[in-house]
């Protein structure tokens, strides 16, 4: 049925125990208006990678990987990487030339006329806001001089951050925003802290779509969701 036709939702959401609902937090809370305890809401949240500044080729193609893979549309999909250091526009152009590669063999799919204006829009105000943008066919990468984590693009779209330590990483983005970190070779974070703050999951760069079937999506007990199984919010450690 269509989304957000409430005859055809009531007909069936009327009838379930336990409602999971996924979506943007918009439609996922207007889902909670309307059946209140019974639903479980995934509602927006993405991911980040930290990458130690010289970074191989390698891992950049494995995060090339994580960005293209569902288009940026799922929860562990990075649009965010953070650098610890402050020479940002190499790792950039790596990070383009990665994302250019897998372009070839997997071109981005066709965006209609809204979708397009609406990315042009927000890599438009990322420049205003003082970042430098390298733009191509096969998506973009800003460095964005903010030490915190805007908003998600999209369209293979990401955001360079600068770090002064690891220690730094967590204070660059808000809490229950991110699902996933993913890290490169050389970088050590602190797995409780980032639990702390909201993250689900810890993985290398590489894996970041590739969850273990145990994940604890949105800090919650994998199935244990579905039972109203309660805990501390969890996360999952993949070395």
């Amino acid at each position: 049925w269509k989304g957000g036709a409430g005859d055809g939702e009531d007909t069936i959401l009327d009838r379930a125990r336990v409602i999971v609902a996924t979506g943007g937090d918009t439609a996922t809370q207007a889902i909670i208006r309307r059946y209140g305890s019974r639903v479980i809401a995934f509602g927006d949240r993405h991911s980040l990678a930290v990458l130690h500044p010289d970074v191989t080729d390698r891992v950049l193609d494995a995060l090339a990987t994580d960005v293209v893979l569902y288009e940026q549309r799922g929860c562990l999909s990075p649009h965010a990487i953070v650098v610890v250091g402050d020479d940002l526009l190499p790792v950039a152009e790596r990070i383009m030339a990665a994302l250019e590669r897998h372009g070839h063999a997997l071109p981005p799919p066709p965006l209609a006329l809204q979708d397009r204006a609406a990315h042009r829009l927000a890599v438009e105000t990322a420049v205003f806001a003082g970042g430098r943008v390298l733009d191509g066919a096969a998506g973009t990468v800003i460095l964005d001089p903010s030490p915190r984590i805007g908003e998600a693009i999209g369209r293979r779209t990401v955001r360079l951050h600068a770090a002064r330590s690891f220690a730094d990483v967590t204070t660059t983005f808000p809490t229950h925003a991110i699902e996933c970190v993913g890290v490169g070779p050389g970088v050590r974070l602190d797995a409780e802290a980032l639990r702390r703050r909201g993250v689900s999951r810890l993985c290398p760069i590489g894996r970041m779509q590739r969850p273990r079937v145990d994940w604890p999506r949105g800090q919650q007990p994998a199935l244990g969701t579905l039972f109203r199984a309660a805990g501390e919010p969890r996360i999952q450690v993949e070395s």
